[in-house]
């Protein structure tokens, strides 16, 4: 419905998990039929950071390599 309504949607692959490959494929599926856009945390925080020449960016990817 956030699609619907003019949202950009993205859902973190990292986050998710379906009770089967093919019930979760299926998921996915029509969430990429709907318009949302699929993504990982490394993609998410790279479009986040936007610049990783930046001391909060470079922190960030820091954390995240930790994780």
């Amino acid at each position: 419905s956030a699609v619907r309504q003019g949202y950009v949607v993205h859902v973190v692959l990292d986050a998710c998990a379906g009770i089967s490959a093919r019930s979760e494929g299926a998921s996915l599926h029509r969430l990429v039929q709907a318009g949302v856009v699929l993504t990982s945390i490394p993609s998410l925080a790279g479009e986040l950071a936007a610049d990783f020449s930046q001391p909060k960016a470079l922190e960030a990817l820091r954390i995240l390599r930790s994780a």
